[in-house]
């Protein structure tokens, strides 16, 4: 052991874990910790070199939002280094060898995440950012993360940001606004109240071609959409927006009118394959369901056949399911892709459960278990392409889920609510 730091008081309840790869640059470590603050080290040594705190002590605790997954440096073409950081509904800009706000960018030194999304938010509706963005040329390119549900949630706007001010030079509507593409795809007025479609598992960037590629989450509620009749771009989709202008030049949805909480988790990986005996760049975005996409990394058309196929109708009253999925080809699956009654433990415990093809929407009369689960397949620890090998690596689960729709609470924004995510577990926990 060459070292080891603990920031962590003793009996103290954490906010923010450290969820993220530090990053090192000239031999300087950064991360983010306990209490989402943000500590430069001697890689070498372990020295503390700086602490940052700054927004730290107003953050609410609890919940994913806790999280920091990383750190962006940037070095400016005159040797300015600054290192941003995402510090619940902030994104900081931090001087990177002082360990200072810099006052400059945004409002004394910090981006908030609720400001700039061409729509009024509901007090109760949240938003926070749990990865720092990218850094494109002069740009900071952000995505945040809404919450999900029930009550009125923020929409998952990808948004620039100039590198120096702060200030915003464009935003692209996962949820179109009237006369985008995509708009007729949600009811007239989803623009201005639903919520979601968001990017929360981090941004790739094509820097020679000055393209960044979003994969994107479920519209809210994660399992009823009666309020969102429709495909709902751009939810659950691989887009494609030019990094200097955000304007749009391909997309790709993997699930239309999402009921199953199958967002993308994680941020794409760009690579180049051999596809018919010649060099294809790619984009390969591993999901919950199980797949592998890949997609021409210009173009955006799949490399290998994706077959929309009939699913199950939804029989949940006001509900409009949509009829038809993608079902990839090839690839062939990573995970398996659904479970047998004769591989439960207990016939008392699944009598009263669906045991679904994938694609069952979720019903108010029975759980509805559904195999990869709601966490996946894939979640937000992604893949690694390793070009030499052409092999892609990926960590996932086989953890069926379950659950099943009830009534909400008198007064609530929407007619239903989930039981929580339930799980066949026999006597001993497994």
């Amino acid at each position: 052991m060459a070292w080891t730091i603990d920031h962590f008081p003793a009996r103290a309840r954490p906010v923010g874990l450290i969820e993220c790869n530090p990053i090192v640059v000239d031999g300087v470590m950064c991360v983010s910790g306990y209490d989402l603050h943000t500590h430069a080290i001697e890689a070498h040594t372990g020295k503390v070199l700086w602490t940052n705190t700054s927004f730290t002590a107003t953050a609410r605790r609890g919940g994913a939002a806790g999280a920091s997954r990383g750190v962006t440096y940037r070095k400016g073409p005159r040797g300015d280094e600054r290192i941003f950081a995402p510090v619940r509904e902030h994104i900081l800009a931090i001087h990177a060898k002082t360990g200072k706000l810099i006052d400059s960018f945004g409002k004394g030194g910090a981006i908030h995440v609720r400001e700039d999304l061409d729509r009024e938010l509901e007090p109760e509706s949240r938003i926070e950012a749990t990865t720092p963005g990218v850094i494109v040329g002069d740009l900071l390119i952000i995505s945040t993360r809404p919450g999900e549900g029930p009550r009125k949630e923020a929409p998952g706007h990808i948004r620039a940001y100039d590198c120096h001010t702060g200030k915003r030079k464009w935003i692209f509507h996962t949820i179109p606004h009237p006369g985008e593409f995509g708009y007729d795809t949600w009811p007239a007025d989803a623009w201005k109240r639903s919520g979601g479609a968001n990017c929360w598992g981090g941004i790739s960037v094509d820097h020679a071609r000055k393209l960044v590629y979003v994969a994107t989450g479920s519209p809210t509620l994660d399992f009823w959409g009666g309020d969102r009749k429709g495909m709902n771009l751009f939810g659950n989709c691989i887009v494609c927006p030019k990094a200097e202008t955000g304007e749009r030049v391909w997309h790709y949805q993997a699930v239309h009118h999402d009921l199953f909480d199958y967002d993308f988790p994680c941020a794409p990986n760009l690579v180049t394959v051999r596809h018919n005996g010649r060099m294809r760049d790619a984009v390969v975005q591993v999901s919950k369901q199980g797949w592998v996409y890949l997609l021409d990394r210009v173009a955006g058309e799949p490399l290998y056949p994706i077959e929309e196929r009939a699913v199950p109708k939804s029989t949940v009253p006001g509900e409009e399911s949509w009829p038809t999925q993608p079902i990839a080809t090839q690839p062939p699956p990573f995970s398996r892709l659904g479970v047998t009654a004769a591989e439960t433990t207990s016939a008392e415990r699944m009598k009263d459960v669906d045991i679904a093809p994938m694609f069952t929407p979720p019903r108010v009369d029975k759980e509805v278990l559904v195999c990869p689960g709601y966490h996946g397949g894939a979640n937000w620890g992604g893949a690694s392409w390793v070009a030499g090998q052409d092999m892609l690596y990926i960590n996932h689960n086989e953890i069926p889920w379950s659950l099943k729709l009830v009534k909400g609470p008198e007064g609530a924004p929407y007619p239903y609510k989930h039981t929580g995510y339930l799980r066949p577990e026999n006597e001993n926990g497994y």
